[in-house]
């Protein structure tokens, strides 16, 4: 008991002690944290006036700085007058033009700077100079543009050719307005580069001397193919052109602006066109320009619009037109007038005309556009028709040569037309075909016709007496037929057996047909007469043995190549 009673004194003894020593602390830490306040409001002023000298050093520096920029700005400014008026290349030239026009607004709004109004005038001055330096540099672009990419299209692939493009649209972005004369210069430069294209790809080789028509078709040939490039190649310049108009001004509506450029080069091709049209050239050759204008319309509209130039073009085409078809009348009354000679030869104006048709072939598409391709072949019609009219004056003289005539050219057309195909021509070949075969019959019959009467079978030539001798009449008219065949056959022979054929299978019909005529009738005349005693001497009346007279017959006539030109 007394020792538990111990025990709770001692502890209450021990908290009064530390009851004691926590007073004492924290009247300790009070006067500490009334120390620290004082201390407080003695550095306070301190640090405030720390900080406003850390200000305005601050304030310093960037003064400073704002000295040392504005020093930097005079002394760019300077730097940029200079070089606006003597620029180094386009590159430097474009950005010093950019960099004066930014330092010309920074002047504006800081007017308070030093020497600022004078710099503002001062870059202003140099900016009014540095503008027409761009045409200038556009000229000299160009230059060297046409020199390394002339003619062609601007290749996506190609950085340099790109660049270069760009920096001649950069320059005339600001040509536009500051020296609007820069266009001058670019139709000068750009034109005459797609005049000497349009020349070049179309100028004439020279043409040596010739003594021959065959010369002088040559030379014309080479003038319409050379026109024909002429009107392709202004198409082709204009297309380019276009291209690199849309780039360098930066709108896809540049038709004013590339008929503008293009004028030279259509000029050349307008003025070569009239010329050609003065002269007298081959339908061909017609046909071919004919066809260059009609396909280039459709281009030219799309590339210059309805201008002047399409219309120019236009009224070319229709006048290429008109002297196409004027060909035909003209040729029509060429076969009509001209003065003709006849004989057993192929006529040189079917040789002439069978020509002009085959070279015609290769223009098929060409003659529809003219309206010529339903009539061509009247031509032909109209050709064999005036043979027929003006064969008349010798039909009744030398009947046979006219037949023959006929027959060479007649069957010289049935194997020229198996070559075309024009419209109409199953109906032209039919009746040339008719025509032929009945100038045949009709050559066969006649050529034989003074001979067939003395080889008929005629009864009252034959009369015996009662004894079966010959009466004297029918000794008189026996002998009399051979006379007269004697006479008639060589006669008719000679005059015919010449001839030219010029168809093989004709040379052979008309052999076959005069023996067909001639030698059955011969051999019944032989037999009939020759069976009775109208003479002892009967060898003096047959000069012409079947066995002579039939191989005559079947050689009659030659075969002649025609002649080629």
């Amino acid at each position: 008991m007394s020792k538990s009673l111990s025990i709770r004194e001692d502890l209450q003894r021990k908290i009064r002690e530390c009851s004691l020593s926590g007073s004492e602390v924290l009247r300790s830490l009070d006067k500490a944290v009334y120390k620290l306040e004082d201390f407080a409001r003695i550095v306070q002023p301190l640090q405030e006036a720390a900080n406003k000298l850390g200000e305005d050093y601050s304030s310093i520096d960037k003064t400073l700085d704002k000295v040392r920029d504005e020093a930097q700005t005079v002394r760019e400014s300077y730097s940029l007058v200079k070089d606006l008026q003597s620029p180094s290349d386009s590159r430097s030239h474009l950005k010093s033009i950019e960099r004066a026009q930014i330092l010309i607004s920074f002047f504006q709004k800081n007017p308070n700077m030093p020497d600022s109004r004078n710099l503002q005038e001062k870059l202003a001055s140099a900016l009014s100079l540095a503008y027409p330096v761009c045409i200038k540099l556009i000229e000299e672009q160009l230059i060297k543009y046409n020199e390394i990419y002339g003619v062609n299209t601007i290749a996506q692939d190609n950085t340099a050719q790109i660049d270069m493009v760009n920096m001649i649209k950069e320059l005339i972005d600001i040509c536009k307005i500051k020296a609007p004369n820069y266009w001058q210069v670019y139709v000068r430069l750009r034109s005459s580069l797609l005049l000497k294209y349009v020349i070049s790809i179309s100028k004439p080789e020279a043409k040596g001397p010739s003594n021959s028509g065959q010369g002088m078709q040559l030379g014309q040939d080479n003038t319409s193919k050379h026109l024909v490039n002429q009107i392709k190649s202004f198409v082709r310049v204009c297309e380019v052109e276009k291209e690199f108009l849309q780039w360098v001004l930066g709108t896809q509506t540049v038709q004013d602006w590339l008929g503008e450029v293009t004028e030279g080069a259509f000029q050349s091709v307008s003025s070569q066109t009239e010329s050609f049209l003065s002269k007298k050239v081959p339908i061909t050759m017609l046909l071919e320009v004919l066809k260059a204008f009609t396909n280039s319309l459709g281009d030219i509209e799309n590339l210059l619009g309805k201008s002047v130039k399409y219309y120019t073009a236009s009224k070319l085409q229709t006048t290429l037109l008109q002297k196409s078809q004027s060909w035909y009348r003209e040729y029509i009354q060429v076969i009509q007038t001209t003065k003709m000679d006849f004989g057993d030869f192929v006529h040189d104006m079917s040789i002439q005309l069978s020509q002009e048709l085959k070279k015609l072939m290769n223009h098929a598409d060409v003659l529809a556009i003219a309206k010529l391709d339903q009539s061509i072949l009247h031509l032909v019609t109209s050709l064999i028709d005036t043979f027929r009219i003006k064969i008349k004056v010798i039909a009744n003289k030398q009947q046979g040569l006219s037949h023959v005539f006929m027959i060479n050219n007649l069957s010289f057309w049935i194997n020229v037309l198996q070559e075309y195909d024009f419209i109409g021509l199953e109906d032209v070949m039919t009746r040339v075909e008719k025509e032929m075969l009945n100038e045949i019959n009709e050559y066969s019959k006649n050529t034989w016709s003074k001979l067939l009467p003395i080889l008929s079978d005629n009864p009252t030539a034959i009369e015996m007496k009662k004894n079966g001798v010959l009466t004297r009449s029918s000794i008189k008219a026996i002998k009399n037929k051979f006379k007269s065949f004697n006479t008639i056959f060589p006669e008719i022979f000679n005059y015919h057996k010449n001839f030219s054929i010029y168809s093989r299978d004709i040379l052979q019909l008309l052999r076959k047909k005069n023996y067909q005529i001639v030698v059955p009738a011969y051999k019944d005349f032989l037999k009939r007469y020759l069976a009775v005693d109208f003479t002892t001497k009967k060898e003096k009346y047959v000069l012409f043995p079947i066995e002579t007279l039939e191989p005559n017959i079947m050689n009659m006539y030659s075969h002649r190549n025609i002649p080629s030109n």
